[in-house]
């Protein structure tokens, strides 16, 4: 017995180690306890006071691939990161930072890619959604839907506010529709009232055309004929009094053009507005023709003065 007794004492202190090595396969049939004699899950880590990380995964070199640091954080391709969940992606090397392989093709509610809640319960949900045409890059969109239910404060958001989209155009394959409706937008920027497409309200300190010859190709300036044509079309101009049906019947009676009435060389293409630059332009031409044949008559009379 006393020359058991060192041996039974090295066994005790090489275990007390708790050193485990294997060069095979590892197969673990209950559940496993780092940190902790008592493992509430298939794989339970329990920090001490004295580690940095729950988990490390490192590469070759030793450079953090995944961490989950002592705070709950984890990051991926860095070892310290800044938020609960920190990607490090390397844009200019295209080395993507995320990706969300779950594109659809219809953009309904219960197609939302990304959902911000307001707490652990869920409730006050946001949501973005993509729609996606296979094939083409027309008609693909991201879409922004805020949060509107008081009445079921866990509904995902259903409000559509903002919408970005490729949509055919003669100048660009994109548009910003802004609280869109049904239709497809015509521009590069349309603002609906969630009712009628483009029928929404801008308000802007100021508004400027970009004038600079740099900006500007194929110049040939107006001529006398322009001006004529411009003359008549101002002359042509049928001016109406109407209400826009977005307001409802009690709306404000304004006075303006009908797009269908007006002339060709004010109307959008495509589109159902009228350019008010393209106005401006017609009216100094107008003025232009006007003063000439204002001229011409000064001249005449003069002429038949002489005359006498």
């Amino acid at each position: 017995m006393s020359r058991l007794l060192p041996l039974v004492l090295l066994l005790l202190a090489s275990s007390a180690r708790a050193q485990f090595a294997t060069s095979g396969d590892l197969t673990i049939t209950g559940q496993t306890g780092v940190g902790t004699a008592v493992p509430q899950a298939r794989l339970e880590v329990k920090l001490s006071t004295s580690d940095a990380y729950a988990i490390k995964v490192s590469s070759q070199n030793g450079a953090a691939l995944l961490v989950v640091d002592n705070t709950g954080k984890m990051g991926i391709g860095l070892s310290s990161p800044g938020a609960l969940l920190d990607v490090n992606g390397q844009g200019d090397a295209s080395d993507l930072g995320l990706q969300l392989r779950s594109g659809n093709s219809s953009s309904t509610i219960l197609s939302s890619q990304i959902v911000f809640a307001y707490d652990s319960s869920g409730t006050y949900r946001h949501s973005l959604r993509t729609r996606a045409v296979a094939s083409q890059n027309l008609y693909n969109a991201i879409d922004f839907y805020l949060w509107n239910s008081t009445g079921s404060p866990t509904t995902l958001g259903d409000v559509g506010v903002l919408s970005l989209q490729a949509v055919p155009r003669a100048s660009t394959a994109a548009s910003v529709h802004i609280y869109p409706t049904a239709g497809t937008p015509a521009y590069e920027l349309v603002v609906s009232n969630g009712l009628t497409t483009g029928g929404g309200t801008v308000m802007a300190a100021s508004v400027a055309a970009h004038s600079r010859r740099a900006l500007k190709s194929d110049i040939s300036h107006l001529d006398e004929a322009a001006e004529r044509r411009a003359y008549e079309d101002v002359l042509a101009l049928r001016h109406a009094r109407f209400r826009y049906k977005a307001g409802g019947p009690n709306a404000a009676l304004i006075r303006g053009l009908i797009y269908e009435e007006a002339p060709a060389s004010i109307r959008s293409a495509p589109g159902e507005s009228i350019i008010v630059e393209s106005r401006l332009v017609n009216m100094e031409l107008a003025l232009k023709a006007a003063r000439r044949r204002i001229a011409a008559l000064e001249t005449k009379i003069l002429d038949m003065e002489k005359g006498k």
